[in-house]
């Protein structure tokens, strides 16, 4: 793909612009994690950490040429559409800190609102998300996490991963870093700072599950839990509980029942597209932002057009 936008490359802002136009009734939903400064060295290569500058950059873009509205409000048929500029909406996944320090004050700058789905029994600890700690203690190690690590690790029981992370680091004769110290740039909020972001008016916040379990692998009786213990939490700092996004975004019909007898009225995934309000409200599609995104990748894929550039791209090779 990225070869085949460097030969339209001179097209490539046209090309956007005629896809927000003729998508403008559609939804574009952007899925973050984190955002660092550029010489932030424990980020380098994480994909999920973007930095400053690139979502300064973003948000720009986004007030220039869409309306950027909460999530809830593009839910409520009362105040989503019509619009003079198609709609956007952005999102947060896990609870970094760095979403308050970092990310917060572009947000201020810009007006834009953004809904933060929380990992709930990470906040206000300094635990450290798995793969995070896998990562960086192979970079402590100077080695790089293979691909297949994390796509195993995914499979196994939540309670189960974080020591098969120490397995796997030992038998590469890596130090694992300890699992309840995440440095700065890679904790979670403290609960002032959950509230001051809320007390902004400009951020919501969503479950992400308690323990960022992928709730396709769950019984029914364990994802009902995590689900209520979130809630209770999200209550607890006086957030709604209505709103989800799956981790790792996979769930199906039978997820989305339980989803629905716990209270959740809507739930966004990580399967990439724009969305229409009439559409499902379990399936919202979302595009996921990562490091090193160019701006016309960005223009592109937020238009629409990047998807089908890809099918087009598919059907050449003969990839159907």
């Amino acid at each position: 793909m990225s070869r085949l936008l460097a030969k339209l490359a001179p097209i490539l802002p046209a090309v956007a612009s005629l896809f927000r136009w003729v998508n403008r009734q559609r939804v574009g939903v952007l899925m973050y994690h984190g955002v660092l400064p550029a010489d932030e060295a424990l980020a380098k290569d994480d994909w999920l950490q973007v930095t400053c500058d690139e979502f300064a950059a973003q948000m720009a873009f986004l007030q220039r040429h869409y309306t950027p509205l909460p999530l809830r409000d593009v839910l409520n048929p009362a105040t989503r559409l019509p619009l003079s500029k198609p709609a956007v909406v952005i999102t947060f996944d896990d609870g970094y800190a760095n979403n308050f320090h970092h990310a917060l004050p572009i947000l201020q700058h810009y007006g834009i609102p953004a809904t933060i789905f929380l990992t709930t029994s990470h906040i206000g600890t300094d635990r450290f998300f798995w793969w995070d700690r896998l990562r960086l203690s192979m970079q402590a190690g100077g080695r790089c996490v293979p691909a297949a690590w994390a796509a195993s690790l995914k499979r196994l029981p939540a309670a189960s991963i974080d020591a098969a992370v120490d397995l796997m680091l030992r038998e590469q004769s890596i130090d694992p870093l300890p699992g309840d110290a995440a440095p700065g740039a890679y904790r979670c909020l403290t609960v002032d700072e959950l509230q001051t972001m809320k007390n902004s008016g400009l951020v919501d916040f969503g479950s992400h599950t308690a323990g960022h379990e992928i709730i396709e692998h769950l019984s029914d009786a364990d994802l009902l839990g995590t689900l209520a213990q979130a809630s209770r939490d999200l209550q607890a700092w006086g957030c709604r509980t209505d709103l989800f996004a799956a981790p790792n975004g996979d769930y199906q019909d039978r997820q989305i029942a339980l989803l629905q007898q716990a209270g959740i009225g809507a739930c966004v995934s990580t399967q990439e597209g724009l969305w229409s309000p009439t559409a499902n409200r379990y399936r919202i599609p979302r595009f996921g932002i990562g490091r090193g995104m160019s701006p016309a990748r960005f223009a592109l894929k937020l238009s629409g057009a990047e998807s089908l550039l890809a099918r087009w791209r598919r059907s050449r090779q003969g990839g159907y």
